[in-house]
């Protein structure tokens, strides 16, 4: 499967101000601790110039302590969040989380929902996602009456899922992506729960 950011290779200059550029692929498997071993072998080993990683959250908050002790610029397509000397070295090219949230909280307002669940990754991506969704309820008089998590690998959340309906929130907000985050809503209705259900873009 040939993925987006990939194909992106293709286009590039090969060659910039007279010097040949390459562009060598690697496959991170979503794994924080390959992408790590992969990103120490690219900066200790080949010596390039810079990284752009194509991974998640976790993956580029694993890599940015590389980027800081090496000096070199990672440029990240999920909206990973830095600071201190890592905000030097690590660049991220996809909206902050809580600009990508923004429209469902404000759905939910204009809904009328004072109260929220949020069932996410247990994760550096659900920790984004929960805090967004804190704060961006607080600034609209909502309040998130339960939180829940889950490993991407998780065959079973049930309990997760019931805890969040017996809160009885008038909507719930996923912080996951692709198959797990479908996954999760399929848990919460096949439980019963008939409210409003928001994601995250990665769905």
């Amino acid at each position: 499967v040939i993925l987006p950011h990939q194909r992106v290779w293709s286009i590039v200059p090969k060659e910039m101000a007279g010097v040949k550029a390459s562009y060598p692929l690697f496959d991170d498997h979503g794994d924080p601790t390959l992408a790590v071993q992969l990103v120490r072998r690219l900066i200790s080993e080949d010596k390039v110039d810079a990284i752009v990683s194509a991974g998640t959250i976790p993956i580029c908050a694993a890599t940015a302590r590389l980027a800081v002790d090496s000096k070199t610029p990672v440029i990240c397509a999920a909206p990973v969040v830095v600071h201190g000397e890592e905000f030097r070295w690590m660049f991220t090219a996809a909206p902050a989380a809580i600009v990508i949230m923004k429209p469902a909280v404000d759905h939910m307002k204009a809904q009328g929902a004072h109260t929220i669940g949020y069932l996410g990754f247990s994760d550096s991506l659900g920790d984004v996602h929960l805090a967004g969704l804190k704060s961006l309820a607080a600034q609209d008089g909502m309040k998130v009456v339960a939180e829940e998590r889950f490993d991407r690998t998780a065959t079973s959340i049930t309990g997760q899922a019931l805890h969040i309906i017996s809160a009885k929130p008038d909507a719930v907000f996923i912080g996951a992506s692709v198959t797990p985050a479908a996954f999760a809503q399929k848990s919460l209705v096949s439980l019963g729960y008939k409210g409003p259900v928001y994601h995250t873009n990665a769905i």
